[in-house]
């Protein structure tokens, strides 16, 4: 009789596991872990739950096919971009952005009431009723008019000077207030004025330019005191003398062009002779600029075999990124622009998103900043509300309130990759983002990683924003296939 087997009793091991620590796509977890969390949530950390359903908050179709989401951002009231048409809280704003691929993605930034687009360089003012996409640059020309230019001051009372009285030499018996050009230096000719209390002849520290048009008839619009306002920087082009004028009024008519400062602008009216007899109303349209002139030429763009068209132009900068700080737009631009190689940061004038280039040496003044740092910016936000701005191996900070004492702080670190500018999004001071093969965190010291649980897998193209204390990331793997993470900021999770 064979003998009876006995089975011995396996000891039973109860394991419980406490808390969900998320998600870990290692090798070896810990526990609590999972190496697969699609459709998991720790909302009720420390317990393990289903996500919330999903929903959509707007869908527009046209056809069948859905409208493109070309840019995003949030303020009290959501700013969205679908195909060419800009909304806010769902309302469409008049006027339309391109839609070219060379002109996407749209980058959105806020200042104040105001929203700004690049690189359409357009606004519109959330508080207007009527909400009108503009431009933030302008540009006038003088196509087939006569141009006169006239020493002036900065209030536009202007200044005569008798053609005796531009030369090398004091003029004999001067009176009280006369005006004269002292041209002894001949490249720079000097406009004093006299003094009978002090018997003396003394240089006017700076001198004004009057560049005006004139056109029969009143009132008109659409003219060059519409195109500007007073401290604009505007990029004037083509103005060139007569033939018949001198060579040094050719000179000193050649050198208003460039970069000038609109002190002034406006228009008047009056009475001039006319043929035949009587008078005519004559509007004169006028902006003043530095500059000295020996005489009052006339500038006729539309004759002879120089002909030109004169072109005055307020520019907006080309940037890559843009962000707001302290009423000013701060922007970035790493490449070549018109012919030129750029790799700098720039900041607008005080509360002035319309001007970039304005320099007069007080603290509203815009500001340019050349890189040392090599490579294209790949990011930039605001941090402690000072402007951040990314490379894939730096990141610098700026400081400061004025052009001044604006510092830069340059940290070479691991920075947001190429292509995942969108990835940027700040929580408490900290900035989340995805670097070149991690997700890391930024407090304003040293970026430190995140996303060690993220195991071997690489991403790239991430998109990022906060809600509650989570980062929401998603981001694309090798298989080109959108992978969508949250991060719960204050667990670890």
């Amino acid at each position: 009789m064979n003998e009876m087997q006995q089975i011995q009793e396996t000891e039973k091991i109860v394991r419980m596991t406490a808390s969900f620590q998320g998600y870990n796509h290692r090798d070896v977890i810990a526990d609590g872990e999972m190496f697969d969390t699609e459709n998991l949530s720790d909302d009720l950390n420390p317990l393990l739950t289903v996500r919330k359903k999903r929903g959509i908050t707007s869908y527009d179709v046209s056809g069948q096919d859905p409208v493109p989401l070309n840019g995003i951002h949030g303020r009290e009231k959501l700013v969205y971009i679908r195909g060419n048409t800009v909304y806010y809280d769902g309302t469409a704003v008049s006027g339309t952005v391109s839609t070219d691929s060379s002109m996407l993605p749209k980058k959105i930034v806020s200042m104040g009431a105001y929203v700004c687009i690049w690189p359409d360089k357009v606004y519109f003012n959330t508080t207007d009723a009527t909400m009108t996409l503009k431009g933030m640059g302008s540009t006038y020309t003088y196509p087939n008019r006569h141009l006169y230019i006239k020493m002036c001051k900065i209030d536009g009372e202007e200044i005569s000077v008798s053609s005796g009285n531009v030369k090398a030499t004091a003029p004999k018996n001067p009176t009280n207030g006369m005006y004269w050009i002292d041209t002894s230096n001949a490249e720079k000719h000097v406009l004093k004025q006299y003094s009978a209390g002090t018997k003396e002849w003394s240089e006017v520290p700076t001198v004004y330019v009057k560049i005006y048009e004139k056109h029969a008839g009143r009132p008109e619009s659409g003219h060059i005191d519409d195109a500007f306002k007073e401290y604009d920087t505007i990029e004037i082009s083509g103005l060139k003398a007569d033939d018949t004028m001198s060579d040094t009024i050719k000179k000193q008519v050649n050198d208003l062009n460039g970069s000038r400062i609109v002190y002034g602008k406006g228009m008047y009216w009056a009475e001039e002779p006319a043929g035949g007899g009587g008078y005519t109303t004559m509007n004169y349209y006028y902006i003043i600029v530095e500059g000295i002139i020996d005489a009052v030429p006339t500038l006729d763009q539309t004759t002879g075999s120089g002909a030109t068209t004169v072109t005055m132009q307020r520019k907006i900068p080309d940037l890559d990124y843009i962000v707001e700080s302290n009423n000013r737009l701060w922007g970035c631009k790493y490449g070549v622009v018109d012919g030129e190689t750029l790799n700098e940061i720039y900041a607008c004038k005080l509360g002035d998103f319309k001007n970039w280039s304005c320099y007069m040496g007080i603290s509203t003044d815009s500001y340019t900043m050349s890189m040392g740092s090599e490579g294209p910016f790949t990011g930039a936000t605001t941090q402690r509300g000072l402007p951040v701005f990314f490379k894939e191996n730096y990141i610098h900070q700026i400081s400061g309130s004025m052009p001044s004492n604006f510092q830069l702080t340059t940290i070479r670190c691991k920075g947001v990759q190429n292509g995942s500018w969108r990835s940027v999004a700040v929580m408490n001071e900290v900035i989340y983002y995805k670097g070149s093969a991690e997700v890391l965190a930024f407090d304003g010291n040293m970026p430190y990683i995140i996303s060690d649980n993220l195991g071997d897998v690489r991403y790239s193209d991430a998109r990022g924003g906060v809600v509650g204390n989570k980062y929401y990331l998603s981001m694309k793997d090798a298989g080109n296939h959108w992978n969508l993470f949250a991060y719960n900021t204050r667990d670890g999770i």
